[in-house]
Formats: structure tokens, sequence, C-alpha cells
């Protein structure tokens, strides 16, 4: 098993507040990984979920953690505001599989795109493995040219994020730091990414508020949140039906178990169309996770 690997993000997409946006583009970051994909933004989409006047100090340039916090809610993405928590906390959190979104100083980092910027900065720190050496992955919204992931020892992203919380907090012990974290990441099994269709069989069916759905390997993804009449379902797996909805504005093939589908029936208006619509889904989840898994 490994988690989903998400993409590197800079902030420098062109947006208005391209200089300013490393909460939102960390936040995209996040949002990514979190969800195993689905939700794809850039810095700047992520900042536009959230009115200038709304944000938590307008005056300021750049946004907080509890901004971040609002525009995941409104993407309907579980995220846990850590202001005032420990290094122990977090580390704790790394190793278990969350998504880290961290705000530090960044004249701290002495190597990576950072090491050339001396200032308040967000980073996102993946759920993932360390490295041969020990280091992190880091998600630094300065990488451009291209967006990538660089690599700091966990002592220095300790130091980057304790300087800022003397700052905010006063010297505590343990001392005081500021951070959100999404819920653990989705795993990936490397020898089945997929669930195999066991009836290509198209039906149409119903799925009520409340209930799971889930990516085509299982993992569970989101819950309905209003009611899904007439949704188109190309295949089954096994206990569950394949799935064709829009989440988040976002046409997805997702799955939902078979038990929590009503009103079942045969589709009657199979066409060529259907079938290319469904199969180039299936490719698109199979080449992600080919591209995430070399």
């Amino acid at each position: 098993m490994s988690w989903y690997a998400g993409h590197p993000l800079t902030q420098f997409d062109g947006g208005p507040y391209a200089n300013q946006n490393c909460t939102p583009t960390a936040g995209a970051m996040a949002a990514d990984q979190a969800t195993g994909g689905r939700i794809r933004r850039t810095g700047s989409t992520m900042r536009a979920l959230i009115p200038r006047s709304q944000e938590q100090n307008p005056a300021t340039p750049g946004w907080s953690i509890v901004d971040l916090d609002t525009a995941m809610a409104k993407l309907g993405i579980p995220f846990t505001t850590a202001y005032g928590h420990t290094w122990t906390e977090l580390v704790t959190l790394h190793v278990a599989g969350h998504g880290i979104v961290m705000s530090g100083d960044s004249d701290q980092f002495t190597s990576g795109c950072s090491a050339a910027f001396d200032g308040d900065h967000a980073t996102y720190l993946p759920a993932a493995p360390a490295d041969a050496e020990g280091l992190w992955r880091l998600g630094d919204p300065i990488c451009h040219d291209p967006a990538r992931w660089t690599y700091q020892s966990p002592s220095a992203i300790r130091r980057y994020m304790e300087k800022f919380g003397r700052r905010l907090f006063g010297t505590t012990n343990p001392q005081k730091i500021s951070f959100g974290y999404t819920a653990v990441v989705p795993q990936l099994e490397e020898d089945n990414p997929m669930l195999p269709i066991t009836d290509a069989t198209p039906h149409t069916l119903d799925i009520a508020p409340g209930k799971q759905l889930y990516d085509l390997n299982g993992t569970p993804l989101v819950k309905v949140s209003v009611a899904q009449p007439d949704i188109y379902s190309p295949f089954t797996s096994g206990v569950y039906y394949a799935v064709r909805v829009v989440t988040a504005g976002i046409p997805q093939l997702l799955l939902v178990k078979r038990v929590d589908a009503t009103d079942v029936r045969p589709y009657s208006g199979f066409s060529q169309g259907d079938v290319e619509i469904a199969v180039a889904a299936n490719e698109a989840k199979w080449e992600r996770w080919v591209a995430t898994h070399p």
C-alpha cells in the first residue's frame, strides 16, 4: 500500500495575487492529495473561493490557516486547524498519513526553492515516506519553472515552524506552532489500482443523500450531499455499482455500494458514446495511478 502522491504546484500561476498565494497553493496541494486527485485546483482558483472582504484579515496580502479552513469547507474537504499545537503532534499526524499545511519563516531553509526567500511562508507537507537520506518531501509554492517537490530535513522544517511560532505565541515549552491538516490521505494498492469489472451490463439508479461514494479501488472519497436520481452506471464491480456523478463541478466515475443504490433498472439508452465516456474515465484513473507509482 502507498499514499496517493498528489502533484506539486507553484503559486506563480498568473493569478492576481500570485505573489501572496503561498497558503492557497499549499491548500490546493492538500486538496489534491486528500481527495485522491478528485479535486484539482491552483492557488488562484483556491483563493477565489473566498471574497477578499471575508478573509480573516483583508488588510494583509496573504491567507491565514483559518482562511484555508473556510475554503476547504466550501470544497467539502475535512480540514482541521492546529493553531498552537506542537512539533510532536505534527510528527504524529505526518507519520499517520495526514497532509499538513504549515506556516513558518523560510529563512530557516538553506537549500531548496525557499533558500533564496526570507519571510513568512506556507508550505505543504504531503503524506509520503522519507527518502533514503531521511529527508521529507515538501510542496513549496515558491518552486516554479517547473513546479516540483523539494526535500528538507525534519530539523530544518521544525526550525522553520518554531521560529514563526515564537512570533505568534512567544517562547513556550514545548514551542507552539501553527498548521492545519487533512484527513488521512487515500491509500492505493500497488497491485490492484482498480476493482475488477464483474458485469458490464449498464443500469440507471438513484442514490440518497448521505450515502458513501468510493474511488475505483474502493477507497472512501465523499458522501452524497443531495439526492442523485437517474444516475448512469456503466458496469458493476462486485459489491459496487460504478456511477457517473458530478462532484464539486467535476464529472467523476466513482463507486457506490449496491446496497446503497435504489430503483436500479436496466439502462435503455445505451450508446457507443456512453461506452467511450466510461472507458475514457477508467483510462484516466489508470493513468493517474501509473503516474504516481513509478
